[in-house]
Parts: C-alpha cells; sequence; structure tokens
C-alpha cells in the first residue's frame, strides 16, 4: 500500500503506484479539517523553555511486493563541514535519509522536501502542536458563508519575504491561480484545488476563494504559499526546480541557502519572521544512505539529529540508549506498516495498470495472504516492541478515526486456514507443492522493497518463508527509489470519524490492505547540542516530518557543547522514508493515491 511515508502528509494529485508492502504516514488534520472561523491566535502555545515517525510493496505473477531494505555505504565527497555564515554561530545538523526530489513546491512530493517547504514558506493554516487543531498562519483568521462555497480568509499584514517585499493576499491567490490553471504547477498539490471556482484577492490582507461544491480541506490547505514577484517570472513549472539562485525568497521561519544534491541542504533563521526567529542561527541537513554510518555522526557529534529511514532501527536504539549527551525518542508513531495488493488498478480511463497476477483479483486470495502474515512476529522480532499491531489505516494515535476488527471480522494468523482458502479460490499445488494459476504455472509474487529501511528486507524474507509454506514463491526487489518501477467544508467531525472508520472496515475485508503494524517514531539527538525541542504532539510524539515547523523552530541550542556540525564524510540518501510493500503481478503495479501524505510525503 501506500499513503505515504515517502511523502508528505496531505492529499496529493494521484500518481500511477504499484501496489506495495511498507509504511506510509498520516498528515496532521488528515480526515478533515478544523471548525469554521477559527479565531485568530498569536504565538501559539509553544514556550521554549530554557532548560528543559514503511511501506512494503508486492506484486504477484512473478509477481511484486515492495519493502524497504538493506544499507548502503555513504556516497559524496569528502569531509563537509557545517558551519553558520557568519563562521560562529550556532548551527543544527540533521541526518537524514532521503534526498530531495525538487525544492520547487510545485513539484515536491518526498517528506524531505516538503519539510523544506514548511520551513522556508508560510500556509494559510498551520497545526498547534499540542493537539494538531488548526491555528493560524499567513492566515490569521477564516470564515465561511453558510452554503461553505465561499471562503474568506484575512492574511497577516506582518509577513515579509526574505527580499523585503510585503507578503500579501495576491500573492496567495497567484499560488492557487497558478496550480488551477497550470497543469505543471499543479503537480504536486493540485488535488488541493481541482474544486475550486475562482479565488480572488480583493484587498492585501483578504483572500476569496469560492467552490464548486463543499470541501473539507479548506483549513487544511498545505499548499506552500510562493512570492508571485519571483515565481512569476517561470516559463515552465513542470521543469523548473528552483535549485540555482540562492538565497531561495520565502517568509517562512528559515531562508534555504544553498544545497547540494544527495549532500546537504543548507538553510538560515529569518530573523523577520512574524513568529519569532529560530534559537538557532543554521539548520543542514545532511544525507546519509547508511543507517548506521549516520548513527555514528551521532556519536561523535557530527551532526545533532537523527531520524533514521523513517526511524532508527531497535538495535539502533538500544545501542544510543544510555549514552552521555544523547537522548533517544521513542513515541507513538503516525505511520502504518502495510502490505498492499494490486486488485485490477484501473487509471482514469479505465485502462487496467500493470500486470498483475489474476489470483489478486480473487479477495479470497487475499485474505489468505494476509491470515498467513504473523503480525505479532513482526512485532516482536522486526521491530522489536517498538511498534503496535496493526489494524486499520489510521494509528492509535488518531484516537477519532482509530478503528480495529471485531472479533469475528478479524483476519487472524491461521497458516492452515490459508492454505484451506486457496484450495478453495481454485489455487491448487503441483507435484512439487507449488501454488499454480489458471494456466497451470506456478505463483511468485515479486517483492518491491526500500533498499533504505531494514525492516522492508526482514520482513520480505518472513513473507518468503511464510507464503513459501503456502506454496507460492516470493523474490525480493530492493531499490534505492521503488517509486521508478511504478511511476509506468465543514463537517461533522463525529459523523466523519464514522464513515471513516466504516471505510476501514470495507477495506479490511476485501485484503486490499493488511495493515500489519503502526511503528514508533524513534529517533536521537545530542543534549550537548539541543537543549530542548518540541514534539508534535507535545507530551508524545515525533520530532522530524511534523505537519508545521514546531521542531526545528523551537529547538533550543545547548548552552555547552560543539553545535558546528564538525567534518565528517556526506552521505547519501536516496529512497523513500517509509517501506511499502505492493502486491502485483510480474511488473504489476496499483495506482494509489497519496495521502495529504510523504508517505511519506510530509
Amino acid at each position: 500500500m501506500d499513503t505515504n511515508d515517502q511523502y508528505g502528509g496531505h492529499p496529493r494529485t494521484p500518481r500511477r503506484q504499484p501496489a506495495r508492502l511498507g509504511s506510509a504516514r498520516l498528515g496532521g488534520a488528515p480526515l478533515g479539517s478544523a471548525p469554521l472561523g477559527s479565531a485568530p491566535l498569536g504565538r501559539p502555545r509553544l514556550r521554549r523553555p530554557r532548560l528543559r515517525e514503511t511501506r512494503l510493496v508486492v506484486a504477484a505473477g512473478a509477481a511484486a511486493l515492495a519493502l524497504s531494505a538493506g544499507l548502503a555505504t555513504p556516497l559524496g565527497p569528502a569531509a563537509q563541514q557545517a558551519h553558520a555564515a557568519d563562521g560562529d554561530g550556532k548551527v543544527l545538523t540533521v541526518a537524514v535519509a532521503q534526498s530531495v526530489d525538487s525544492l520547487s513546491p510545485f513539484l515536491a512530493v518526498r517528506l524531505l522536501s516538503t519539510s523544506i517547504h514548511r520551513l522556508t514558506y508560510e500556509y494559510l493554516t498551520n497545526y498547534d502542536p499540542e493537539d494538531n487543531s488548526v491555528v493560524p498562519g499567513f492566515a490569521t483568521k477564516w470564515e465561511s458563508s453558510p452554503d461553505k462555497l465561499t471562503w474568506t480568509y484575512t492574511i497577516r499584514s506582518d509577513s515579509k519575504w526574505s527580499d523585503g517585499e510585503q507578503a500579501t493576499a495576491e500573492d496567495a491567490a497567484w499560488t492557487f491561480n497558478t496550480m488551477m490553471t497550470d497543469s505543471g504547477a499543479a503537480t504536486a498539490n493540485g488535488s488541493f484545488v481541482s474544486n475550486f471556482e475562482t479565488v480572488t484577492a480583493p484587498s492585501p490582507t483578504q483572500l476569496v476563494v469560492k467552490l464548486k461544491k463543499p470541501q473539507a480541506t479548506m483549513t487544511a490547505l498545505d499548499v506552500p504559499i510562493v512570492p508571485k514577484h519571483v515565481w512569476e517570472k517561470v516559463d515552465d513549472f513542470s521543469k523548473f526546480n528552483n535549485d540555482k539562485d540562492f538565497p531561495v525568497v520565502g517568509n517562512g521561519p528559515f531562508v534555504l541557502t544553498d544545497y547540494k544534491p544527495d549532500s546537504y541542504v543548507r538553510l538560515k533563521a529569518n530573523r523577520d519572521f512574524w513568529r519569532g526567529a529560530p534559537e538557532f542561527d543554521e539548520l543542514v541537513f545532511r544525507y546519509y544512505k547508511d543507517q548506521d554510518a549516520a548513527v555514528s555522526a551521532l556519536r561523535k557529534g557530527e551532526v545533532s539529529f537523527v531520524a533514521g529511514s523513517p526511524s532508527l532501527t531497535p538495535a539502533q536504539a538500544a545501542a544510543l540508549k544510555g549514552e552521555e549527551n544523547i537522548h533517544v525518542n521513542d513515541a507513538p508513531g503516525r505511520r502504518f506498516y502495510a502490505l498492499a495488493t494490486n486488485p485490477g488498478a484501473r487509471a482514469k480511463n479505465g485502462e487496467t495498470m500493470g500486470d498483475g497476477h489474476p489470483s489478486l483479483l480473487d479477495q479470497r486470495v487475499r485474505n489468505a495472504l494476509f491470515k498467513a502474515v504473523d503480525r505479532k512476529t513482526i512485532i516482536d522480532k522486526v521491530f522489536q516492541g517498538h511498534a503496535v499491531e496493526g489494524a486499520g489505516y489510521v494509528p492509535p494515535r488518531f484516537s477519532q478515526y482509530f478503528w480495529k476488527p471485531s472479533p469475528g471480522q478479524e483476519l487472524t494468523y491461521d497458516p492452515e486456514e490459508a492454505g484451506r482458502m486457496l484450495d478453495r479460490a481454485g489455487l491448487r499445488r503441483n507435484e512439487d507443492g507449488r501454488r499454480v494459476g489458471e494456466e497451470g504455472k506456478p505463483i511468485t509474487y515479486r517483492v518491491l522493497c526500500h533498499a533504505t529501511d531494514p525492516n522492508d528486507k526482514a520482513i520480505g524474507q518472513y513473507l518468503q518463508e511464510w507464503w513459501g509454506e503456502l506454496g507460492i514463491g516470493v523474490t525480493l526487489n530492493c531499490l534505492d527509489n521503488v517509486t521508478d518501477p511504478w511511476l509506468a467544508g465543514e463537517y461533522d467531525p463525529d459523523r466523519r470519524a464514522a464513515i471513516v472508520r466504516q471505510m476501514e472496515s470495507r477495506l479490511y475485508d476485501l485484503g486490499y490492505m493488511n495493515v500489519m503494524a503502526y511503528p514508533n517514531a524513534v529517533e536521537a539527538y545530542r543534549t550537548d547540542q539541543i537543549e530542548s525541542i518540541t514534539t508534535m504532539p507535545a507530551k508524545a510524539g515525533n520530532i522530524y516530518g511534523q505537519d508545521g515547523y514546531w521542531s526545528w523552530w523551537s529547538a533550543v541550542p545547548a548552552e555547552s557543547g560543539d553545535t558546528s556540525g564538525g567534518s565528517s564524510s556526506t552521505g547519501v540518501v536516496v529512497g523513500i522514508v517509509a517501506g511499502v510493500v505492493v502486491l502485483a503481478g510480474v511488473g504489476a503495479f496499483l495506482a494509489v493515491r497519496r495521502r495529504a501524505t510523504a508517505d511519506e510525503r510530509e
């Protein structure tokens, strides 16, 4: 399956994707917007104390499954030293396991890229780090007409672009209108504006959006607002990556000042940011393809923070716990780790996508495959307790939408019954004990896995064992970037939650998605470099990949200790933040709508 761990967090324009096994993440206001007419807030409840979130893909036929797995060695130039532009500023260096796909807000979908855009551009609204409720961003307040078809936003007058120009409602109107009229500009976030009728800016502080029909995301429009006077000069939005001229003009808490592909991204604190300047002078994202190398860099003090791909492995977390000056953050995650199948995916024009094995069209076969998966073993052996057993799409962290099957509905681990289900579906064994399809050929499912996530390979090996006992072959195909092969209004919260749970139940019964686990967000940072930092949610949440810029904006430098970043071999991070497994036929891929993901996006 793929909701988006590799992508950010909220709905995006769908792309052609294969079925897969892996983790995906849910975004901040993942399933709807906040009540209408939110009152303006000043600085959110974010006092910075001075003391003080995989996916596997499977395809069938010589089918395919995708997992994140494997570690590689760092690539890149010799030692890179992170230092502030003035030579003696405080630098926060973050080790990440993903490369930038684009620095253009109109094209970027990966978690790292969209996280950078969170830091460099304001969105109309943001999410309170305490509880994910909607708070002001570029807009100070908003209200809708009685029919929910007209939304009026009051745009703040105290936000300036980093080049000194005033940021106004006209910038927001231009951003949305460009996405509405240019297919290239709609690449990443087009789904947000496809229902927009008109967008106008009657004044510098007023933005009016008229809809074709009511839309639930009007206070969750996760679209970076860009400066019109800079971007209106772009000729081709489908090709412009915004990665040649620095500093990049923005109005967020940080200004993007430097970038080297597959090496690093450097940002400088925006001293004129309306919410208050960050306390670190510079923020550097440094890439490591080898997660162990990133952990080693943390030990040496060469980086301040490491999140993993998307989390630290249990072994890495255990090794770091108790180490001097290192804090391990192990919190309930926002991701789900699932096994997805291609049940006959079709494009908008009705054409079938990929060449998935015909057996996957049978719900009995899909359910049998899932009954042969031992979730408890995955939790205990792969995640080593750093996860919760999976059920529906939405992790328990989002309690209002969390769903799990009833006792009679649950597809419990029962390999013997799984075998009988395959018998009833007509997938008989041949003389070699292999299950064969209607054409008489043995069935093999190809598992696409993320080479950057060790959990993918481990679970893939379990699938080889479990499905092998059913007579079905599994071939693992771990790639740095599994996207390459599979790219061929106001609402009643209680009622909406009930509908979401009903959808989860239906998807569970159909066997399209086997949510095996909800991995914890396991990450670590140096306490001699970072004195305090905001998690989301505040009481027990993640630091990396938040909805918003709270963690890096709120981070307080330690009074002692070197935060200059040190010198180290710069690693290259390629691939997706979370693994996904997809079940499809030789080269078969499932088209999955990206959530107002990274997955996976933010």
